[in-house]
């Protein structure tokens, strides 16, 4: 099966407290209008990609994180238990000090809703500093007793409120 194209925008803040927008995408040569959207609040998902993981699912939905050591976790190159791993989150909903629409975050900033991680501790969840306003970044500790034996994929969901996320995995090792 063919992978599906994702688009991932960021909302401008002038949309807050509509309830449905009309999104078109306008290039160079044409625009091209999409039907109504609904909105909410926050609908948070990882950014993610499909790949393959040896004696893995055939193809598994893999959030693009990078590693303590800042190597972009993969099979190849697994987080290790207790490090932490940083992820990108888009719809997280607001921050607390908004900036104007396509500016960059200097800064940390703390989102205005909370977020959880099943089973993970978060180290830090807010404005991803130096990406636009509303890329969220999470910085996670992978547990020491996230599995038992050997490299794995260890599957992780986002909550906020009552919506949850599509399941991502990221590779862990139990190697130091």
């Amino acid at each position: 099966m063919p992978a599906v194209p994702v688009m991932n925008v960021v909302a401008p803040v002038a949309i807050l407290g509509q309830t449905a927008v009309d999104i078109a995408v306008i290039g160079p040569d044409r625009s091209t209008a999409f039907p109504t959207v609904f909105v909410a609040d926050s609908r948070p998902q990882f950014f993610s990609e499909q790949r393959t993981f040896p004696g893995g699912p055939d193809v598994a939905r893999f959030a693009i994180a990078s590693n303590q050591d800042g190597s972009l976790n993969s099979a190849s190159k697994p987080a290790s238990l207790g490090s932490v791993v940083t992820l990108w989150v888009s719809g997280a909903g607001l921050i607390e000090n908004i900036v104007a629409d396509g500016a960059i975050g200097t800064s940390a900033s703390a989102l205005k809703r909370p977020i959880s991680i099943p089973n993970a501790e978060i180290e830090y969840a807010g404005q991803a500093p130096g990406a636009i306003q509303g890329l969220t970044q999470v910085n996670v500790r992978i547990p020491d007793d996230a599995f038992v034996f050997g490299p794995t994929l260890w599957p992780l969901t986002i909550q906020q409120g009552n919506t949850t996320s599509a399941i991502v995995d990221i590779a862990i090792t139990n190697n130091q």
